[in-house]
């Protein structure tokens, strides 16, 4: 199961990353959540 807090950390993390990395952070973070949304029931 995909912990929310785990993707909040993911997002805050970005502003540390150099800017040519955020594009691929941004990616992992779209990822995440589309996997956590298909677990939630009814979605």
């Amino acid at each position: 199961m995909i912990e929310i807090g785990q993707i909040k950390d993911l997002i805050d993390s970005v502003s540390q990353l150099p800017l040519e990395e955020h594009c691929n952070r941004f990616d992992e973070v779209h990822t995440q959540l589309q996997a956590a949304l298909s677990e939630v029931d009814g979605i």
